[in-house]
């Protein structure tokens, strides 16, 4: 009998509902005596298979290894069966156990459906570009001049990557229509703005969780080489917003961004990102180049809709959302071109940001203040001097005459003058005299809370980093470190012949090291897990700082993050390569 006629025969036997067991005992036995040891093996697992077969298409399984089931009241069967295979009949045939509820078998839990979206409709009192009327607006706007902006954003239009990408994506669009060379590669040779390049101010991880503020965006965009005037919902009116609008989309070179509400817009979401594209002049509508255009593709929104929606608050801040003018800086790619020797931001950045992530790396800190404490002791010895020529600098141009508030913020954001860029030529600071009254030079880390009530007596000097002292976290935290003796930080150097240490520059120490700190650009914190980047980027906002604090943070920011990336650091066969980092 081979293997093929027992599976046969023990199908045949075990038909029947009980004698199955001595049936295929039987026939296993008396095929054991003719084969060999190997065959027999073999067939046993078949026939061990055939059982399991069984069991799984609702049969009993009699072997040993299947499991015991205790089931109550059983109701026993007994039926004389003739096996029609080994001719037996068994009078007394072993019970089977009938169940009288059947058992449920087990059910898998099954997956949720993933809830996904295509497009959603816009509002009725919007206009969809690609309609006829939208087209027809197209028409008409480009006919009358309005139109000239366009053209250079269509050119680079993009969808956002990422659901928290808006502002980045936004930017991204208007830094490569505005023609602005990055100084760094992008993908092979090509150097080119992409959103994951955007890491000057605020870690890639952060934005993804929460997208960028309205401050966050003008730091991304100074420090990549656009000028940028912000203009928040609560410091502007319709009419200048309206003016913008019309500037920006009757001449080129120049774009307007917008962060505002969708939910004012009768659409689905918070806060969005994107840039303005037209105007029509008789129906008042600007063109919004929705840059989330899986959701919404580009339509027609009537200003007065667009004003209100600025007016919105930012959750994250807390402050009116608003717009931006972009333009490019045409001193963008000279700014960080200078003697490698000279006094600047450059000369500390130079030494510091090329060996501080790696440190960070090796010593891989869980604690944001362990970070903090790590950059101060890793700080290039010639970090005195440079705060030293810049706080001289920066007290000159805050007293000038009678520049107002207003006077001054305009020169810092059109680029007038520059605060930094001044005090890249200087070796020592023994030739500069400190003018300014030192009678507040104890007051470093308390400010008199009364001085609210003496604005118009205080000076600009003392405003400046009094809003440092009273609005940034970071402030806070690096004054409690110097306290606790984790920091030792003084801004002094020996500088007379006589070779005595005496302090210069040391009206406001502290806040000089917090704007040090908050002027280091993102990327030097990359290598750090994402848990303490985000409580570096809470400590490190600048929201609650005034204009002038912020664009001064900024300009500074922009050129510690552009040294080393600098195209005339290239050799000139070097230069499609320019910008990539240096093995």
């Amino acid at each position: 009998m081979n293997g093929q006629l027992l599976i046969k025969q023990l199908k045949r036997c075990t038909n029947s509902c009980y004698c199955t067991h001595n049936c295929a005992k039987q026939l296993s036995a008396n095929f054991s005596t003719k084969n060999s040891n190997n065959n027999n093996n073999i067939n046993r697992g078949l026939f061990q298979q055939n059982n399991i077969n069984k069991e799984n298409n609702g049969g009993i399984n009699f072997s040993s290894a299947a499991p015991a089931i205790k089931l109550s009241s059983p109701k026993i069967i007994t039926t004389n069966v003739s096996c029609s295979s080994c001719k037996s009949v068994e009078p007394n045939p072993p019970p089977i156990l009938s169940v009288q509820q059947p058992i449920q078998p087990l059910q898998s839990a099954q997956p949720k459906p993933v809830v996904s979206f295509y497009k959603r409709n816009l509002p009725s009192h919007l206009v969809e570009f690609s309609s006829d009327e939208g087209k027809k607006l197209f028409r008409e706007a480009l006919a009358n001049g309005h139109m000239e902006g366009y053209f250079s954003l269509a050119e680079q239009f993009v969808s956002q990557s990422d659901p928290a990408f808006c502002g980045l994506a936004t930017l991204a669009m208007v830094l490569n229509a505005l023609k602005i060379d990055p100084n760094r590669l992008w993908k092979g040779p090509w150097r080119w703005f992409a959103e994951d390049m955007l890491d000057c101010c605020i870690p890639i991880e952060s934005v993804k969780k929460r997208g960028i503020t309205f401050t966050e965006f003008s730091c991304l965009s100074k420090c990549n080489g656009a000028n940028i005037k912000p203009y928040r919902g609560d410091e502007s009116d319709i009419n200048q917003f309206r003016n913008s609008i019309i500037e920006a989309s009757s001449k080129q070179g120049i774009h307007l961004v917008m962060s505002y509400s969708r939910k004012v817009l009768g659409q689905t979401g918070s806060g969005h990102y994107s840039p303005i594209g037209g105007y029509h002049k008789e129906r008042d509508l600007a063109l919004v180049l929705d840059v989330a255009r899986f959701k919404y593709s580009p339509h027609w929104v009537p200003v007065e809709v667009l004003w209100e929606s600025m007016k919105a608050l930012d959750n994250e801040t807390n402050r009116p959302r608003g717009y931006y003018l972009i333009s490019k800086n045409p001193s963008y790619e000279p700014s960080f071109c200078r003697i490698k020797n000279t006094l600047s931001w450059s000369s500390v950045a130079d030494q510091f940001l090329k060996g501080f992530p790696t440190l960070l790396a090796e010593n891989n800190p869980s604690d944001y203040r362990d970070v903090i404490e790590t950059l101060f002791k890793t700080l290039p010895p010639e970090t005195p001097y440079v705060l030293c020529a810049y706080s001289h600098e920066l007290h000159k141009q805050l007293m000038i005459g009678d520049k107002d508030h207003d006077s001054l913020y305009n020169d810092i954001n059109s680029g007038n003058f520059n605060l930094n860029n001044s005090s890249c030529c200087i070796d020592t600071c023994d030739d500069i005299n400190h003018q300014h009254n030192n009678d507040n030079s104890n007051n470093n880390l308390n400010v008199n809370n009364n001085e609210e009530n003496n604005d118009k007596k205080v000076n600009k000097w003392e405003k400046f980093f009094d809003q440092i002292t009273k609005n940034s976290l970071a402030f806070k935290v690096i004054n409690q470190l110097i306290e606790d003796g984790r920091i030792k930080w003084k801004v002094n150097h020996q500088h007379n012949q006589h070779g005595t240490s005496q302090e210069i520059c040391h009206d406001y120490p502290t806040q000089l090291a917090t704007f040090m700190f908050l002027a280091f650009p993102s990327h030097v914190y990359s290598r750090l897990s994402t848990t303490v980047r985000d409580k570096l980027a809470e400590i490190r906002n600048l929201d609650g700082l005034n204009a002038n604090v912020i664009a001064e943070i900024m300009k500074v920011r922009e050129e510690m993050f552009l040294v080393g990336r600098s195209a005339c650091e290239c050799s000139p066969e070097d230069q499609i390569g320019c910008g990539s980092q240096k093995s």
